[in-house]
């Protein structure tokens, strides 16, 4: 467990890395202020707290014979990334202005209706940037498939998730730029840029 806090601790920096371009635009994306942020960030950690309890697992069942992981394949990647796609356009669908237009606000409300997972986009965002696969986590997966306990596993991923959170606490700060209307704007606009580009790059990684 120790070894997963570390190796978590020292691969921080990429987790961060990996994970802030889709999470500061919602993040700054809306007008709430450092305790929205400070949620927004618990959430979003809370997703990636689930999605490595199931990799753990995952780990675990498939023991020494993990050579492909279902995230690591072209599918699967595809899946992630069009999962995100969705998560960050349905946050930006949430924030458009439909005025008095009864149809733009029935669409909306018919858009609002697809399933995110529970907490909403912060959350999906969290999962699915958890079951990103990058060389940090294959060494993590690779460490975890050597218990012959599913708890030991799961417990490895834990530590690693924990060592990896501490980089993301001082993103609450971020909070602050909430009370600036452009900032916010420019948030929301990337957001829906990264839709795009998420979309773009699970179409491309399903097709290949």
């Amino acid at each position: 467990m120790i070894t997963g806090f570390f190796l978590g601790l020292s691969v921080g920096p990429t987790c961060l890395a990996t994970c802030l371009p889709a999470m500061v635009p919602v993040l700054i994306g809306e007008e709430r202020g450092r305790s929205f942020s400070a949620a927004t960030v618990l959430k979003f950690l809370g997703g990636r707290f689930i999605g490595y309890l199931l990799f753990g697992l995952l780990a675990w069942f498939l023991g020494n014979r993990i050579a492909a992981p279902v995230f690591e394949t072209h599918v699967g990647r595809g899946a992630i990334y069009l999962g995100m796609a969705a998560a960050l356009a349905i946050f930006c669908a949430m924030k458009l202005k439909t005025g008095d237009c009864c149809a733009a606000q029935s669409a909306k409300k018919s858009f609002l209706r697809l399933p995110v997972f529970l907490g909403g986009t912060p959350t999906a965002l969290g999962l699915l940037t958890g079951l990103s696969v990058c060389p940090p986590f294959v060494v993590a997966t690779t460490e975890a498939a050597q218990f012959d306990q599913a708890w030991r596993s799961m417990g490895y991923f834990v530590a690693f998730f924990l060592g990896t959170s501490l980089y993301f606490l001082p993103t609450v700060l971020l909070g602050e730029f909430t009370r600036f209307e452009k900032a916010r704007i420019v948030a929301r606009l990337c957001a829906a840029t990264l839709a795009v580009y998420y979309a773009y790059l699970g179409l491309v990684a399903m097709l290949a």
